[in-house]
């Protein structure tokens, strides 16, 4: 089989560190001669991935947009797992790969971005929208996600796990299970097999650690657990994400099986 470059930013956070684990690991044959690369933004963490074999490419930020063009050039399939809420740095890579894809014939590349950009590029595009995740992650560097560490944490310190306001609020969650996925404008995946309100979140982590919940402010929240930022305690513990994955059948996107579609089936994606 033919060799491919990947490219993996988020490398170092709880999701992209997962992810790079798991192409790691695989023994899949689409991962045979893969040749992985990963962003990262210090020395510290270029010397770890490096000794996972992994290839270090040093940025400063997500807002140095001509550095990301320039790397998106320079790799078949892009996984953007850092900063997915960070619109221009998607579409550089995805402006990067529509390059390559012009000087070589590549059509390769797996990106967090809009679709208006992946059609501007010439590229196909998947988006996978992330319901709440939790439990331990598989990478190298962070293994824990946001919401149920950081409750954890705080039941442990004040004896107490608390909930803004009424805790009605409601995320979903996520159980995958792989299948074959259409792509472009019909390729917005919602990925779900439930949904929890944040009440039912910590009544759950109150049962487990036999503590009372406790209703608190958002603005409380905010001190509590993100550094005083309400706008992020909002988003994090007090805000409404429900979706339900419906597409002629219901289903769910693993990330494996998207990256065994690219590789079988010669397409590019974006997620």
């Amino acid at each position: 089989m033919e060799s491919r470059t990947l490219l993996i930013t988020g490398a170092s956070g709880y999701i992209g560190c997962s992810v790079l684990s798991a192409i790691l690991r695989t023994k899949e044959t689409w991962a045979a001669n893969l040749k992985v690369s990963a962003l990262v933004r210090s020395e510290s963490q270029a010397t770890k991935v490096r000794e996972l074999g992994v290839s270090p490419k040093l940025f400063s930020s997500f807002d140095e947009l001509d550095r990301l063009e320039e790397v998106g050039e320079g790799f078949d399939i892009i996984i953007h797992a850092g900063a997915g809420w960070h619109t221009p740095s998607a579409k550089a890579l995805i402006r990067g790969q529509g390059v390559r894809r012009q000087t070589t014939n590549a059509d390769w590349t797996t990106d967090i971005a809009v679709i208006e950009e992946g059609e501007a590029s010439g590229m196909t595009t998947y988006i996978v929208m992330a319901p709440t995740m939790f439990g331990l992650g598989s990478g190298p560097f962070n293994r824990f996600s946001m919401q149920l560490p950081t409750m954890i944490a705080d039941a442990l310190r004040t004896g107490s796990c608390s909930v803004v306001f009424e805790g009605y609020t409601v995320w979903n969650h996520h159980i995958f299970r792989g299948i074959k996925i259409p792509s472009g404008r019909k390729g917005i995946y919602f990925c779900e097999t439930g949904e929890h309100s944040h009440l039912e979140f910590s009544e759950y982590l109150a049962k487990a650690g036999h503590y009372e919940v406790v209703k608190i402010t958002i603005q409380e929240a905010g001190e509590k657990w993100v550094f005083g930022n309400t706008s992020s305690a909002e988003l994090g513990f007090a805000s409404n994400s429900r979706t339900k994955a419906v597409l002629e059948s219901t289903f769910s996107v693993e990330l494996t099986e998207i990256l065994r579609i690219l590789t079988v089936d010669e397409r590019s994606l974006s997620i």
